[in-house]
């Protein structure tokens, strides 16, 4: 393997890193309407990759933009569907290949994460991207993919009450988190958080019932541009994980190739794509 780029392209911003044969050499990211730059800014100095490999949300339109920044290389891009099992990660999806590839990758990264920390005795997770949308997965400590939610992220909420509300409008400071909210921005934000922490709540307390187990084992690992701001309201202890999407799509692709995972790429069972930070 000499290097692989690979690309998580959501839904405002593209992520990307180059993966070589003991980890990540580069990571970096780019707001979406900066990615017909990315030839001439962040990629201007890469070396030609082996592969392309990603995931991508943006829609045909989107992953045209992304194959033009690579067109100059003459590789063609590999773009990663969900499917019904991968890397000890079952899919319970009724059309598995319906699930969004980047939260399928998620999914399977998170499992990555709970096996080199809890070999043995891994606990099931709640799997949360958060961003434009927010999605919560669980995950069971046996490795099934559960099912999830799909609601809208801080910002998103923001802009459907703007949209909708002829008396509110984006003109307004973000606002910040309060018990009581005392203006209509903190009103807002703070409507927006209790919607969350309400959810997240409903999704840990459903887990440990499937479970049996106490809520308090159930853990939580987030991912997504938002994770930062969404992360001191929550109540659970919770993992950050800047680049679990990357890391899920390079244990996809590598989980094609066994031999080479057990005897050249990951010895002593450790994945050198699992960032921690």
């Amino acid at each position: 393997m000499s290097s692989i780029l690979v690309i998580d392209a959501g839904n405002t911003r593209l992520k990307w890193g180059i993966a070589k044969q003991h980890g990540w050499s580069s990571l970096g990211s780019v707001d979406n309407d900066k990615i017909g730059a990315l030839r001439i800014t962040q990629w201007k100095k890469l070396s030609r990759p082996t592969r392309v490999i990603g995931t991508n949300v943006t829609g045909e339109s989107g992953r045209s933009r992304i194959e033009a920044q690579i067109a100059h290389w003459h590789i063609k891009a590999e773009w990663l569907q969900a499917g019904a099992n991968a890397c000890g990660v079952k899919n319970s999806y009724r059309a598995p290949n319906s699930l969004g590839a980047d939260r399928w990758a998620a999914v399977i990264a998170a499992r990555q994460r709970l096996l080199l920390a809890t070999p043995q005795t891994p606990p099931p997770c709640l799997v949360m991207t958060v961003g434009t949308t927010i999605t919560i997965n669980a995950l069971s400590s046996d490795g099934i993919f559960l099912g999830g939610a799909i609601i809208p992220g801080i910002m998103s909420m923001r802009s459907i009450l703007a949209a909708s509300t002829s008396a509110l409008t984006l003109h307004l400071s973000v606002g910040h988190y309060a018990d009581f909210p005392q203006s209509t921005a903190d009103a807002i934000f703070s409507g927006a958080v209790d919607a969350i922490q309400g959810a997240v709540q409903s999704w840990r307390k459903r887990l440990a019932a499937k479970e049996q187990t106490a809520e308090e084992n159930i853990h939580m690992i987030l991912t997504g541009g938002d994770s930062a701001l969404l992360r001191p309201y929550l109540s659970e202890h919770a993992t950050i994980a800047k680049h679990l999407v990357l890391e899920g799509i390079m244990t996809m692709t590598l989980g094609q190739r066994q031999n080479d995972i057990q005897n050249d790429l990951f010895p002593d069972a450790i994945n050198p794509y699992i960032v921690f930070d």
